[in-house]
């Protein structure tokens, strides 16, 4: 049996609350505070093009309000 590369089973999922996850996104991205919603939203937007919808609203179900709000795509 083979473990995914990577996985760390002992690995503890960090939490982060919005703001945190605000300045972790901008850095990991490279881009400014201000583009950081246009960019979240264009990301959440490109999965759709290879997820169904339901699936990504599952996802964003598990993530707390201001986070979801932040990735959510622009209609």
């Amino acid at each position: 049996m083979r473990l995914n590369a990577g996985w760390n089973p002992n690995a503890v999922p960090e939490k982060y609350d919005a703001q945190e996850y605000t300045v972790r996104f901008l850095r990991e991205a490279t881009i400014s505070l201000h583009d950081v919603g246009k960019v979240a939203a264009a990301t959440t937007a490109a999965v759709l093009h290879h997820l169904p919808q339901a699936h990504m609203d599952k996802v964003l179900n598990q993530l707390p309000l201001e986070i979801r709000t932040l990735l959510q795509p622009q209609r």
